[in-house]
């Protein structure tokens, strides 16, 4: 419903103004009905990998239709999206790795929509080192989304000891806006400690 819309408004932009008109508007049962629906997904695709030297090169190229998105209104629509990726990764001689891509999202047939750019732009790295011949595994994961100026990293330190007991101390720390991926998790950044024995 139209009303519906105003309550999606106040769900993913829980403002205190925004909450002021839902408040205001009294919204009915059918205003706050949600119906769940999981369309068949339809996209083609290809990926490609080689090697350049000492590095690996590799990327993905997809086309999915139909994708569900919201109007800057709240209302649905749907739009035909791309998305590119294209990554390279080297293993130097004493055994660090990294990893970096670059991911590219383009949504046709653009018109003004709840948090989505037409084209956005997203870099990811994964760097990683061990010592004392694999015993010890250093590793830092992150995502950074030039568009929206949102990111995650996930740093993590491993020791494997001989008995095939694996200690972990890690963490994730998230900095993002109010409508961007990262915000379910802007204020539950965490340290966790795994153990793994097989």
């Amino acid at each position: 419903t139209a009303n519906g819309n105003t309550v999606k408004t106040c769900l993913f932009v829980p403002t205190d103004a925004n909450l002021d008109t839902l408040d205001a508007l009294n919204p009915s049962s059918a205003d706050l009905t949600l119906f769940k629906k999981y369309d068949r997904l339809h996209m083609v695709g290809f990926d490609f990998e080689t090697v350049a030297r000492e590095y690996g090169v590799r990327g993905e190229v997809g086309l999915f239709f139909d994708l569900p998105y919201l109007r800057s209104d709240f209302s649905y629509t749907r739009k035909n999206t791309a998305m590119i990726g294209i990554g390279i990764d080297h293993t130097s001689s004493n055994n660090a790795y990294v990893n970096l891509q670059f991911i590219e999202t383009a949504i046709m047939d653009y018109s003004p929509l709840f948090a989505q750019e037409e084209n956005s732009h997203q870099i990811t790295a994964e760097l990683t080192k061990d010592f004392l011949r694999g015993h010890i595994l250093c590793s830092l994961d992150s995502a950074y989304n030039i568009s929206y100026s949102d990111w995650m990293v996930n740093p993590e330190h491993r020791y494997k000891f001989d008995n095939g007991l694996e200690i972990a101390l890690g963490g994730f720390m998230f900095n993002c806006a109010l409508t961007t991926l990262f915000v379910r998790y802007a204020e539950r950044d965490l340290i966790y400690l795994e153990g793994k024995w097989s």
